[in-house]
């Protein structure tokens, strides 16, 4: 079928095409915009049932076009998920008048596997689109590892939180490019390296069933540490401003696990963001970092390249660190310290206390790597 013999079947339809979508547009009052977020920025007039509407900031337009706008689509992909919606592609079933056109109001289609929310819905979707198969983007780096690809080969991978949901989705072009489906929400989430078809309700049985938990910034690097480092669970927060967030995050769920933060060496820079924003994670859930050793910008991927998996696991062990504690953090730690018995303590749980507590480096005469003169 031609574009406009879709669209012409699709009007005074759209309410039940968009919630079979997981498009969520309002009752015709102000509302979020399902594409860009907001608060009352949208509203959905549906003008002579075509699915039109307007958004303060995206403009307006009809139904396909929220379709397209919502999935980073084009009118052909858009308008054959209003096929499938609709059932057009069977002749003799062209409206299937037993779930036809709910309202939104009324007995709603819901999958119990799915979490109710739209970025679940379409992060459903698009794996449901994809295949497993290896990306030029990872190949060219020397990596054979099977992720989900869309139909012009790029990569999408979910992002999940700790609530049990998907929180939007990566996409990462052939040539590496990056950039978020929208409607997701980043803070906090995070890519599972070597899991990347969890479910959301797996996540939490993951992390607590670790010992130790790796977090890197972008994929490639987490693929890289989890073939290097493989007895650790490999987490990517997508760039260095996340990786606090998600350690927290961790940290709140595994009290317990050994939280390394893999940085990138941004040498070069002033400030060091890879080396400023690894310490700062490991500092406030008590954990540890590990940058490459290098005089030259190089993230761990980037060294496996160069050297090899053997010498880049050494290379991490040897850059393992745990920085030195906030001075307020450290103040309160001495407090509990000298509110606690440690003689009645385990050998093994005081040296555990004490260990938090002191930073090892001043105790060891450990050699400083090339890029810690640039932390002060």
């Amino acid at each position: 079928m031609k574009i406009n013999e879709i669209t012409a079947q699709a009007v005074g339809k759209w309410d039940y095409i968009f919630q079979s979508l997981g498009i969520e547009v309002g009752n015709g009052k102000h509302c979020p915009c399902p594409v860009c977020g907001g608060k009352d920025r949208f509203r959905f007039d549906n003008q002579n049932g075509r699915g039109t509407y307007i958004c303060n900031q995206c403009g307006s337009g009809d139904g396909l076009e929220l379709i397209k706008n919502y999935y980073q689509c084009d009118a052909k992909e858009a308008s054959s998920k209003v096929v499938e919606c609709l059932n057009l592609s069977n002749p003799n079933n062209q409206i299937r008048e037993n779930l036809a056109f709910r309202k939104i109001d009324s007995e709603p289609l819901h999958n119990d596997n799915i979490p109710d929310n739209p970025v679940c819905k379409k992060v459903e979707y698009l794996l449901s689109k994809a295949t497993l198969g290896q990306s030029q983007y990872l190949t060219k780096k020397g990596l054979t590892f099977d992720l989900p690809l869309l139909d012009n080969g790029r990569i999408f991978v979910p992002m999940l939180n700790l609530h049990n949901e998907y929180a939007g989705g990566q996409f990462i072009e052939p040539d590496g490019s990056k950039h978020l489906m929208r409607g997701s929400n980043k803070k906090s989430a995070f890519i599972l390296v070597r899991s990347i078809l969890s479910r959301p309700a797996e996540v939490c049985a993951n992390l607590l069933a670790h010992n130790e938990i790796i977090i890197c910034e972008g994929l490639a690097t987490g693929i890289s540490i989890a073939e290097f480092r493989q007895q650790s669970m490999v987490i990517s927060a997508m760039d260095a401003g996340n990786l606090i967030h998600v350690a927290k995050s961790i940290r709140e769920l595994n009290p317990t696990a050994k939280i390394i933060i893999a940085g990138d060496n941004d040498i070069g820079q002033s400030p060091n963001t890879g080396l400023a924003k690894a310490i700062e994670a490991s500092q406030a859930v008590n954990g540890y970092y590990s940058i490459p050793d290098t005089d030259y910008k190089c993230d761990w991927d980037d060294y496996r390249q160069q050297f090899g998996s053997d010498n880049a696991l050494a290379h991490f062990n040897k850059n393992l660190i745990k920085p030195e504690l906030p001075t307020v953090t450290k103040l309160n730690m001495q407090t509990e310290l000298s509110s606690m018995n440690l003689s009645q303590m385990a050998s093994s749980q005081r040296a555990e206390l004490l260990n938090q507590y002191y930073d090892p480096r001043q105790k060891s005469g450990q050699k400083l790597p090339l890029w810690y003169k640039q932390k002060s």
